[in-house]
C-alpha cells in the first residue's frame, strides 16, 4: 500500500480482479465438440454443462488466477471458478451443485484420442467425491498432455456473448466455432451438408426452422458475430462485415 496526499492510497490487487473475467478462452483441441469424450459406461460427456465447464477451466488455465497452479497443473475450485460459472450461465448453486460435481467426476473417468491418434487422459488426480455436496475447495490435477491442449492456439470468447445463449448446447457450439475459426474482417462459410459432421446435434436441431430461430437468438443477444443462412450454407461474419471477397470454408478434414 502507498499513501499519498489528499487522503488517497493505492492498494495491491490481484490481476483477475481488474480483468473481471470478461473474456473466456477456448481451444479446438480441448473443447468437447472436437475432442470426442466418452465415459467408460458409454455415456457421453455432452450437453451444455460439459461445454461450459470446458470454457471455465480453459479460461482459468490461461488467466493469472489464484486457483490455477501451473507448476503442479492443479486447479483448486474456489471463488474464481464460481464467479466464472455465473458469468458463463452455469448454475453452480442449489441443484446445480450436483450437476457440476457429477460432470467434473465424469471428466476424471474419460479418455479420448487426439488428432494424432494418441490416447489422452485429461485428469491425473482429484479429491472430488460423489459424497460431497459441493466441489468448493476441491482440487483437480490435469495431465501434462491435456494442459498442453488447453494452452495451444488459444482463442478469446467474450463471455457477454455466452451468458444469454448458455441454455443451448448448439448455441454454445456456434459461438465457439466463431471464436476459433471466423477470421477477422472475413466471412466463415459452412455448407449445410457439412453441419451434421461439425455439430453433434439432432437432425431436428439442424432443420431450417430450428437454425433460423437459433440464429435470431444469437444475433439479438450479442454484437461480436452475425449469423446468416441460405439454402445451401451458413455464414458467420464479424459484426459489421456484410460482404468480403475472401471467405473461408469450414469442414471436417476427414470428410469424404
Amino acid at each position: 500500500m502507498n499513501e499519498g496526499t489528499y487522503g488517497l492510497e493505492t492498494l495491491k490487487v490481484d490481476y483477475h480482479t481488474i480483468l473481471g473475467y470478461d473474456i473466456g478462452y477456448v481451444t479446438a483441441e480441448s473443447y468437447p465438440l472436437f475432442a470426442p469424450y466418452r465415459a467408460k459406461d458409454k455415456q457421453t460427456f455432452s450437453g451444455r454443462a460439459p461445454r461450459l465447464l470446458s470454457i471455465i477451466i480453459t479460461t482459468l488455465v490461461n488467466t493469472p488466477s489464484r486457483e490455477w497452479n501451473a507448476e503442479t497443473r492443479t486447479l483448486t475450485i474456489g471463488e474464481d471458478f464460481f464467479y466464472l460459472a455465473n458469468k458463463c450461465g452455469l448454475n453452480s448453486g442449489g441443484d446445480g451443485r450436483t450437476t457440476v460435481r457429477d460432470r467434473l467426476l465424469m471428466l476424471t473417468e474419460i479418455q479420448f484420442t487426439d488428432m494424432d491418434g494418441n490416447k489422452i487422459i485429461p485428469v491425473s488426480h482429484t479429491d472430488i467425491s460423489p459424497d460431497f455436496l459441493t466441489v468448493e475447495h476441491r482440487r483437480i490435477t490435469f495431465t501434462e498432455q491435456f494442459v498442453r491442449m488447453m494452452t495451444r492456439n488459444v482463442r478469446q470468447l467474450p463471455l457477454k456473448c455466452l451468458y444469454p445463449n448458455a441454455g443451448s448446447a448448439i448455441g454454445i457450439d456456434l459461438l465457439v466455432l466463431s471464436a476459433l475459426y471466423c477470421p477477422e474482417n472475413h466471412r466463415l462459410i459452412i455448407e449445410r451438408d457439412d453441419l451434421p459432421s461439425l455439430l453433434p446435434a439432432s437432425s431436428q436441431s439442424l432443420s431450417t426452422q430450428s437454425l433460423l430461430k437459433r440464429f435470431k437468438e444469437l444475433n439479438d443477444s450479442q454484437t461480436e458475430w452475425t449469423y446468416r443462412m441460405t439454402k445451401y450454407s451458413v455464414t458467420i461474419s464479424p459484426f459489421g462485415v456484410y460482404s468480403s471477397e475472401d471467405a473461408v470454408r469450414l469442414r471436417r478434414k476427414n470428410r469424404s
